[in-house]
């Protein structure tokens, strides 16, 4: 299984099978009044060349970025989608193994933003709208919702047998 696509260099004498697309959203405090960002914006602040709530309207006070560790399926998703060639992210950033962690801290520092898979967005934060979409599961389903990545099964050539059955189900109405 993979929480990314494959590489090009990965992909050579494997077949990908997307069983289901995963929104990455990206949040703030539940006290945030910003409500949405645009691709430049949110790379913008993950680079670390914006700095401050009050570039993007709001409160004069540094922003908080948390992400996800090097090697982690949600963080290099993110990286791929949001920064451009040459571009990491700001190594001020504050960094967790965790996305439930992650949400924890976006949830007690008002000044923090953060990007983990759709299902841990909760009560305690707050999603943006990024491109003027907020993620749900339509727009993700959809692909109306731009920062996803598929999650995938991966195997050396066509399936069959018992593992052909399995992915059948998986693909399933019931299984999915």
């Amino acid at each position: 299984m993979s929480s990314r696509a494959l590489a090009a260099d990965e992909a050579t004498g494997l077949h990908a099978i997307t069983v289901a697309r995963d929104g990455i959203a990206v949040m703030v405090h539940a006290t945030n009044p910003l409500r949405a960002l645009s691709l430049a914006q949110l790379r913008a602040i993950y680079t670390g060349e914006i700095r401050s709530w009050r570039t993007l309207g709001g409160v004069d006070a540094p922003v908080t970025v948390i992400t996800r560790e090097d090697g982690s399926g949600t963080r290099d998703a993110f990286e791929h989608l949001v920064l451009t060639a040459g571009q990491s992210v700001d190594a001020h950033a504050l960094v967790t193994a965790y996305s439930g962690g992650l949400r924890k801290m976006v949830a007690e520092d008002p000044h923090a933003i953060g990007d983990v898979t759709f299902s841990q967005v909760d009560e305690r934060v707050r999603a943006l709208a990024i491109e003027g979409v907020m993620p749900s599961e339509v727009t993700i389903a959809s692909g109306a919702y731009r920062l996803l990545r598929p999650f995938l099964f991966v195997s050396r050539g066509e399936v069959s047998g018992a593992a052909r059955r399995f992915l059948d189900f998986v693909l399933s109405p019931r299984g999915q």
